[in-house]
């Protein structure tokens, strides 16, 4: 896991609050000294050994000051179209470099070759960065009173129409959004570009709704309060996120989404979950209520073309 991220979740000290998901052992060390295992960049493709180390240095030295830029000014519309480039490719290399992907190229038990799949994976990486950076995207922020927490797998993926059902997930599927906390108060929210777009028209549609509703009281309309009422919120949310998706300005995170992306990070996580706070009863709270949270989430590769 990059240090330069885990930094963002450190606290006053310098260190960070980590929870061990298989022992419940809280801990608390160095970003440094965390989310990092000797030679795991170095693997065997084929016959012969081969490091991605220096790969993944050149991908996150290019987005650390993109993410700090985004951070200081609480908002995304700031960047550059390289900026953009360069967080997603750091966002693509976030979806295969982790313990937790390797797990579940294990858990498909279709015999795939580690080394291989990395390799090809950083092969096509500028792919699939064009496909994130086609999403829209929105920088959800939080109170400190309650932070998001960051997973050893932080890349998560969901379903937007049902959140909790699985299936098929994938950063180039439709339907499926996907999120990656920042800090303590920000994550990155990404729709797929079709849910981003009825997001959007959702906006336009209430407008409109509204409008006729105003048109209908000056001709004695039968809409009720409950109707108004209806439309004014649907108004209210889908201007917060035309606002986000579309002009790039914050996106004030509610309880929901709050307990949304940290359950997330608990499910998708390998091993450990780290905050800046100590307080890990949330997490301790999905693992009881989910017992299967522990079973790592399988990956199948789709070969195309």
């Amino acid at each position: 896991m990059p240090k330069f991220l885990l930094r963002n979740f450190a606290s006053d000290d310098g260190r960070v609050y980590s929870f061990d998901l298989a022992t419940g052992e809280i801990g608390k060390r160095p970003p440094k000294q965390l989310a990092s295992s000797l030679n795991f960049n170095q693997l065997m493709v084929g016959d012969a050994p081969h490091v991605f180390e220096q790969t993944f240095e050149l991908i996150e030295t290019a987005a650390a000051p993109v993410i700090k830029k985004a951070l200081n000014q609480h908002r995304l519309s700031d960047l550059s179209g390289e900026d953009r480039f360069a967080l997603s490719r750091f966002v693509a290399a976030q979806s295969f470099r982790t313990q937790a992907y390797r797990e579940g190229l294990s858990a498909s038990r279709r015999g795939y070759d580690i080394g291989k799949v990395i390799s090809a994976h950083c092969d096509d990486i500028d792919q699939l960065a064009n496909l994130i950076a086609m999403r829209r995207w929105a920088l959800m922020r939080t109170g400190e009173d309650r932070p998001f927490v960051i997973g050893d797998n932080p890349l998560v993926l969901q379903n937007t129409e049902r959140p909790g059902h699985g299936g098929s997930l994938g950063l180039d599927m439709p339907g499926v959004e996907a999120m990656m906390p920042l800090s303590p108060c920000h994550a990155l929210y990404m729709p797929s570009p079709d849910i981003g777009d009825l997001l959007i028209e959702g906006y336009w549609n209430a407008l409109c709704i509204r409008s006729r509703m105003l048109a209908g009281l000056e001709n004695r309309s039968d809409f009720t309060e409950s109707e108004h009422a209806t439309v004014e919120r649907c108004l209210q949310k889908g201007m917060r996120l035309y606002r986000s998706l579309r002009l790039g300005e914050p996106l004030q995170a509610d309880d929901e989404n709050v307990i949304n992306l940290n359950a997330l990070q608990v499910f998708w996580a390998s091993s450990k979950v780290f905050s800046n706070l100590k307080d890990f009863k949330f997490v301790k709270q999905v693992l009881e209520r989910s017992p299967r949270a522990r079973e790592a989430i399988p990956v199948h590769l789709v070969r195309c073309g």
